[in-house]
């Protein structure tokens, strides 16, 4: 049994937007319940988050999909190599 997948392969290119992420750290008071003698620490470092401003700059990937599958059983690859490059 053979399978023939035909994939399309393309340069994509999106404007990059706003996004949420870490955007700097703060220092806030720990709640009393949580200090204890193995953490005696009276303050922690948390991340602060935010949106990003917009960015006007275009990002560019790569995309890779499936156009076509097919299984088959018998196949004559010659023939399959002409029709691919024009030939047929």
């Amino acid at each position: 049994m053979f399978e023939i997948t035909i994939k399309e392969t393309k340069d994509v290119t999106k404007k990059i937007g706003r996004s949420w992420r870490v955007i700097g750290q703060k220092e806030v008071p720990r709640m009393p319940e949580h200090i204890t003698a193995e953490s005696p620490a009276l303050t922690i470092i948390i991340d602060e988050y935010g949106m990003t401003p917009e960015i006007d700059e275009v990002e560019t990937k790569r995309e890779t999909r499936t156009v076509f599958t097919q299984e088959v059983d018998d196949m004559d690859i010659g023939k399959i190599a002409a029709v691919i490059n024009g030939y047929a």
